[in-house]
């Protein structure tokens, strides 16, 4: 008998892992629609603040399905803001992992940054979270910056391999790290606004800027 219960017990667990594992597939598929829509909307209307109805319609879900996810169109966006930065942090590595030196690696991390300026369809993307960034970092501070912590963490050690030693030198990378990040993003912020596109020689002279920063830091 005892056999016998084991067995059934077992197998009621694995009938409700295939059932837990079945929903999560389910879930996970949901939520990968509902954010690829809003991408779709966001794009489109080239606006930062996209209908939760259109987005809704794009999906092809009801106002049941949506809140299963997200508890507020704000926490959509956030989680845009959050998935699009992933992405970009894993362009940006991409990146630094082909430069040779620390300094070639700072400038491909800057080049990766702009190049969602430079790039029509990234430009669509990124536009409407830029232009309302300071929204949304006030609600969602941790949110933000757990997101925003994965760009500097790739930017901070070649930064730190051309900061020099000494007292407090990961502080001062960090620091240096995060001047670097907010001059790029104002500088993506400003072209975004204008829909312009920087130049070549704009964003050469912005990588030699945040050089030459660096090395005066040291």
């Amino acid at each position: 008998m005892r056999d016998s219960n084991n067995v059934t017990g077992h197998v009621l667990a694995q009938r409700v892992d295939r059932a837990l594992e079945s929903r999560r597939a389910r879930y996970t598929d949901e939520v990968a629609n509902i954010l690829e829509a809003a991408y779709r909307v966001i794009e489109a209307s080239d606006s930062t603040d996209p209908s939760l109805r259109a987005i809704l319609a794009e999906a092809g879900i009801s106002t049941p399905v949506f809140y299963r996810h997200f508890a507020s169109k704000d926490d959509l966006l956030v989680a845009l803001l959050d998935d699009g930065r992933r992405r970009l942090a894993d362009y940006l590595k991409a990146r630094i992992d082909n430069a040779g030196d620390a300094e070639g690696q700072v400038r491909a991390w800057i080049d990766g940054m702009l190049a969602q300026v430079v790039a029509e369809a990234a430009a669509h993307r990124t536009r409407p979270f830029l232009v309302d960034q300071g929204r949304l970092d006030k609600k969602y501070t941790a949110e933000q910056k757990e997101s925003i912590d994965r760009l500097l963490d790739l930017l901070e050690p070649p930064v730190r391999a051309l900061s020099g030693g000494g007292r407090n030198a990961r502080g001062r990378a960090r620091r240096n790290s995060v001047a670097i990040y907010r001059l790029v993003t104002a500088t993506m912020r400003e072209h975004l606004t204008d829909q312009t596109v920087p130049t070549r020689a704009e964003r050469a002279h912005l990588a030699e800027f945040c050089l030459a920063g660096i090395r005066r830091s040291d």
